[in-house]
């Protein structure tokens, strides 16, 4: 009695492929780059999300710094408002009990503060539009604002094997490629990107005197604060 063996494989390549059955389908070897996502291996790259800007409102009664941008928040039961940066929506129902809606301003090195839509206590409670919070929580952001906050480091790393005692400036020893001269270099990191790296040369572990590193340190200061009143220029305009 002969048994036939039969190959499935093949005969899945050779019969046409239906998509409806999954025996059909051919394997992610057979199917080669078929089997890849359209936006993997690509070069296709997912859009990212663009927080849109627009003007403020021509009834603000304060007058707040161009660096800051203005977007449109959807609040529940109201028409749209425009928002200084800063500034966050708060909408919270709590089943049984009274919500929280109103506007929390939240800017760096400053207290967090709620301004609600709701006017007085108990029977005197009133429900404003949050139209009217906004233009408080705006007032306090205005008295507040001292520029954009600046990601800068204010102090050396820990982790620096020699301190410089300028912070984004540290010391480089390298080798050439023929492993036998050491050179020496002096760092100095952007503070922002976008800038470029800059290395100072000293010279070699034989003529690097204790002179030449803080001579060219000093430069290293300079240059290093220059770069950092340009990225604090940049970030407030």
């Amino acid at each position: 009695m002969a048994v036939l063996v039969l190959d499935r494989a093949a005969e899945r390549r050779s019969r046409k492929v239906n998509v409806g059955d999954p025996l059909s389908r051919p394997s992610t070897r057979d199917r080669g780059q078929e089997s890849a996502s359209p936006l993997r291996g690509s070069g296709v790259r997912r859009r990212p999300r663009v927080w849109k800007t627009v003007q403020p409102p021509e009834d603000v009664r304060v007058t707040l710094p161009p660096s800051i941008r203005w977007r449109e928040v959807e609040v529940p039961r109201h028409e749209a408002l425009s928002v200084p940066g800063y500034v966050v929506r708060i909408d919270l129902d709590r089943p049984g009990y009274r919500g929280v809606y109103g506007w929390q301003v939240c800017y760096p090195g400053a207290p967090r503060k709620f301004f609600s839509d709701t006017a007085g206590r108990g029977d005197r409670r009133i429900e404003r539009h949050p139209r009217e919070s906004l233009a408080e929580a705006t007032e306090y952001l205005a008295r507040i604002y001292q520029g954009r906050p600046s990601r800068l480091r204010r102090a050396e790393s820990s982790r620096k094997k020699e301190p410089t005692g300028i912070v984004g400036v540290r010391r480089v020893r390298r080798f050439r490629r023929d492993r036998r001269t050491e050179c020496c270099y002096v760092a100095i990191a952007p503070p922002r990107a976008g800038m470029k790296f800059k290395m100072l040369w000293v010279g070699t572990a034989k003529t690097a005197t204790e002179e030449r590193w803080a001579e060219v340190l000093e430069r290293a200061r300079v240059i290093r604060s220059r770069l950092v009143a340009e990225a604090k220029k940049d970030l407030n305009r």
